[in-house]
């Protein structure tokens, strides 16, 4: 596997998607203010409420003699893992998830298969400039949500997000999810000739860690470090497995003859 291979797939790629992940920065910023400002900067009622019956859970973790600013600890743990991650697990299904049937739609992908390169590393090509926006736009929103918290609530708050915890989400869990999604991502556009049918089961995908993320934003998952080393150990494995399995389900030929 050479690397200039894999950078000359990659580059193409980005080539041909530039405009569209140069517009995605500023909204992704746009929409996770939003977010921020509605789930933790002026949240509802339905989460103050929540926020009160995990008093007692979460207090042990944040000492301090305000409550409203204990409310919004929890509001943190309890929203920003999703805030943090959603562009790391949502980006896939927008750059990767057609980037082999969609390359048969716009009749370039016999002019891939003819290149003389390896077939990983037409995937690990595929795969790069996904995996690279995705974890990218989680850290700028991380930075972004850093700066919003300096700026418009607590400096202790601020610095609970700097802490060990938050650091292992970011460099941790946002690569990994990112390269997951998009594994999952290249299956489907190696298995799938419609575009669409091949988005809709990508968000499919994403279910099991809306479902983490739901668990989470009730209270009935504590984020902690052991939580994600866990859930870092148990996605590689998932990652090594399906990358393993579309290597082998991606034969030009049979691609070709398909499609």
């Amino acid at each position: 596997m050479e690397a200039k291979n894999i950078y000359r797939i990659a580059r193409k790629d980005f080539l041909e998607q530039r405009k569209k992940i140069i517009l995605s920065i500023p909204a992704f910023i746009l929409i996770s203010f939003i977010f921020l400002l509605i789930n933790i900067l002026r949240p509802q009622d339905s989460d103050i409420e929540l926020s009160n019956q995990l008093v007692p859970v979460y207090q042990k973790y944040y000492h301090t003699d305000s409550t409203d600013e204990l409310l919004k600890f929890i509001l943190l743990n309890i929203k920003f893992p999703f805030l943090v991650l959603l562009p790391a697990f949502i980006t896939p299904i927008f750059y990767t998830i057609d980037s082999i049937n969609g390359e048969k739609l716009n009749r370039t992908l016999e002019s891939i298969f003819v290149l003389p390169i390896q077939d990983i590393e037409i995937l690990v090509g595929k795969i790069v400039i996904g995996f690279l926006s995705g974890t990218f736009f989680s850290w700028i929103l991380y930075i972004c949500y850093l700066i919003f918290i300096l700026l418009f609530e607590s400096i202790k708050l601020f610095y609970h997000l700097l802490s060990l915890k938050w650091m292992l989400i970011s460099l941790l869990i946002v690569p990994t999810g990112a390269f997951f999604m998009n594994t999952i991502a290249i299956y489907f556009s190696v298995q799938m000739n419609n575009i669409k049918n091949a988005q809709m089961l990508g968000f499919m995908a994403f279910i099991p860690f809306f479902i983490v993320f739901s668990l989470i934003s009730h209270g009935l998952i504590i984020i902690s470090a052991k939580f994600i080393i866990y859930s870092f150990i148990i996605m590689n494995f998932l990652n090594v497995l399906i990358f393993f399995l579309i290597i082998r389900l991606f034969k030009r030929e049979r691609i070709i003859l398909r499609y």
